[in-house]
């Protein structure tokens, strides 16, 4: 039975894996378009981006072939998605793109060492969180599911506001929203009325097949 949940559990996890990497992965490509189309890239730089993407889908498609990404093997492609997008930052010329006005929201914490603790610790707490409410049981697959997905849209942020190695105040609040997502939600699956398990007897007066 530990070996059943156990496998169920990876398979969740997996899946939210491959969704935090598709949508990064489709971000970048609508970037690389962008940048293409409005004449920022030449036709060997969009050929070397080209090159590696095709790297990375490669990587993702063999880690892929038993059907499930594991934590170290999605580090391994979030990692080479990571160098495309620092690849492209580096071809387009800054000379190409006007200086837009700083926004407040998008100028840089005030201390960033603390702040970046504190999301990190923050981070951490949530996932404690979920393993403590994931061993409870008094949830239903589809909550767990969705708990998690939320628990990796915070660390997909958190990667992704660190890659310049400056937390801006709108990924803060970003941050900040999606691990208060978690707790808002749990509390939400708490408050529903629970229903009992039902008996062999009310299953099979309700046609139900309860054969494990």
């Amino acid at each position: 039975m530990q070996s059943v949940t156990n496998s169920s559990s990876a398979s969740k996890q997996s899946a939210a894996y491959l969704a935090d990497i598709a949508d990064q992965r489709k971000k970048l490509e609508e970037s690389i378009e962008a940048a293409g189309k409005s004449g920022e890239l030449s036709d060997a730089e969009r050929a070397a981006l080209v090159k590696m993407s095709k790297a990375t889908d490669a990587l993702l498609e063999r880690y892929t072939a038993d059907g499930r990404l594991s934590s170290a093997e999605y580090k391994r492609v979030l990692q080479s998605t990571q160098s495309e997008k620092a690849a492209l930052e580096k071809m387009i010329p800054a000379a190409n793109s006007k200086p837009a006005k700083t926004k407040s929201q998008d100028k840089a914490v005030a201390n960033q060492g603390r702040t970046v603790s504190a999301m990190q610790s923050g981070q951490a707490m949530v996932e404690g969180v979920l393993k403590s409410v994931k061993s409870y049981g008094s949830m239903t697959a589809d909550q767990l599911k969705n708990l998690d997905a939320l628990a990796a849209k915070g660390r997909s942020l958190l990667t992704d506001a660190m890659k310049d190695g400056v937390m801006t105040r709108a990924e803060y609040a970003k941050i900040t929203d999606a691990q208060s997502a978690v707790n808002r939600q749990i509390r939400q699956y708490q408050s529903l009325p629970k229903q009992a398990p039902a008996t062999s007897a009310q299953a099979e007066a309700q046609g139900l097949d309860v054969t494990v």
